[in-house]
């Protein structure tokens, strides 16, 4: 009987645990669910620490939703009605880092201390390529960038980027160095990745570069 015993307060101690361990499991899950539910701002997103991706307006990225900066989101929306956000060649991009706005497909890479790079002309090559690299059905615009002189001569350096489309509009995300003197360049978008095809100047050979897009951020796949 002693055993017996035993053997039955040892199974009421492990179901003991195991409720509890699954009542804990269960207020823990109800706590996140409320704190993530809770969040529907920009401020409240940052604030509970989820990353914020490489773009402008800046967006808070969470599980299942996202948000927008509110006050990069009103300057964006403050710019004369033929410069919209739908506009590709009108939108902000990242080049090396750095936030560049375009006007009307031209834009001012500043002056960088550290690189000893003084100011550079960016003139975005059309027509764009466009190809859905997000997989939401719609269509985004792939852009090929390159620094130009004062009377828009090719200086030399080329880079890659992309407009995200969404029902809002446009959205500028990074650029990537493609590298100096391209001739010519093609786009296609083969299992999940995006693949450029370009041949340099002075020379016939096709070589080739992948991309992948994480996170509204493009990469490149070496």
């Amino acid at each position: 009987m002693v055993i017996l015993f035993g053997k039955n307060m040892q199974g009421y101690l492990f179901f003991g645990i195991a409720l509890i361990t699954s009542l804990l499991g269960y207020f823990y899950f109800i706590d996140t669910q409320k704190k993530y539910v809770a969040i529907n701002s920009f401020d409240q997103c940052v604030s509970a620490g989820y990353p914020l991706l490489e773009s402008y307006p800046e967006i808070c990225k969470m599980p299942g939703k996202q948000f927008l900066n509110p006050l990069q989101q009103i300057q964006k929306e403050n710019l004369p009605r033929e410069k919209e956000s739908n506009d590709f060649r009108n939108l902000t991009y990242f080049i090396e880092g750095t936030p560049v706005t375009f006007n009307d497909g031209i834009g001012i890479l500043p002056s960088n201390v550290s690189t000893k790079r003084s100011t550079t002309t960016l003139e975005m090559i059309v027509p764009p390529h466009f190809i859905d690299i997000n997989n939401d059905t719609i269509l985004d615009a792939l852009l090929v960038v390159r620094t130009i002189d004062s009377i828009r001569k090719p200086t030399g350096a080329y880079y890659v980027t992309a407009s995200l489309s969404l029902n809002t509009g446009y959205l500028g995300i990074n650029g990537l160095y493609l590298g100096s003197n391209l001739a010519t360049t093609s786009f296609s978008y083969i299992d999940n990745k995006l693949v450029l095809e370009y041949v340099l100047m002075k020379a016939n050979n096709k070589q080739y570069k992948q991309f992948v897009l994480e996170n509204a951020i493009l990469r490149e796949q070496k």
